[in-house]
């Protein structure tokens, strides 16, 4: 039996429109079952019945419930890595509004997830730690990624003597993260801050900080 050479050089890329597409038909799946059943409720079997796969081909694209969730909302990091990479390798002369456009990118991927979803999400971590400790990894890694890169940027500005050599990068990063994770609490639990006012309220408390210094 012969095969076309033809053929052959063809089957790569349709083995690879044909990955594509299934991960496209799981991602789709995904957000349906996120959206009506919740994040808790929400089983990988739904999920692969919903994409007409195999649970085991879900596990060939996705470790986790947890990870599938980030990147079906814009959250995974290393997407996010791949979005703010410029910014954070050549950032402008303006501390603050490059700290605030990494914080923004962070922040538009989180507004993308129902306040209802954000809520299940927090109070499942929260009343069973030990069987959402491989999901709280998941989310776990995005925070440390904002963190490393915030150290990063600071590290880059004071090494250009924009900060004072005072300014201790590690705190600096740690105190402007409390100031993102506090507002993203208060958008989810109060409703006091709209998107926009939020990013309105981050330069002033960001500034505070290095002026200490």
């Amino acid at each position: 039996m012969f095969i076309k050479i033809q053929t052959l050089i063809a089957m790569p890329g349709l083995r690879q429109k044909k990955k594509e597409r299934t991960e496209k038909q799981i991602l789709k799946a995904s957000k349906q079952i996120f959206n009506s059943e919740g994040y808790n409720m929400a089983t990988i079997a739904q999920i692969a019945e919903k994409a007409e796969i195999g649970v085991g081909t879900f596990y060939n694209y996705f470790t986790s419930k947890a990870e599938v969730f980030l990147i079906c909302f814009g959250g995974d990091p290393d997407r996010l890595a791949a979005k703010t990479r410029e910014l954070v390798e050549n950032p402008e002369m303006d501390l603050t509004a490059t700290l605030m456009k990494l914080i923004d990118i962070y922040l538009e991927s989180y507004f993308k997830i129902e306040k209802s979803l954000w809520k299940e999400i927090i109070g499942a971590f929260a009343t069973n730690v030990d069987e959402n400790m491989e999901a709280m990894a998941d989310f776990v890694k995005v925070d440390l990624q904002l963190l490393y890169q915030a150290e990063k940027l600071i590290t880059h500005f004071k090494q250009r003597k924009i900060l004072s050599e005072k300014v201790d990068e590690n705190a600096a990063a740690q105190t402007i993260y409390g100031i993102f994770a506090l507002q993203v609490l208060l958008f989810i639990y109060t409703g006091q801050f709209s998107y926009e006012e939020m990013k309105k309220i981050s330069p002033s408390r960001s500034n505070s900080i290095f002026l200490q210094n």
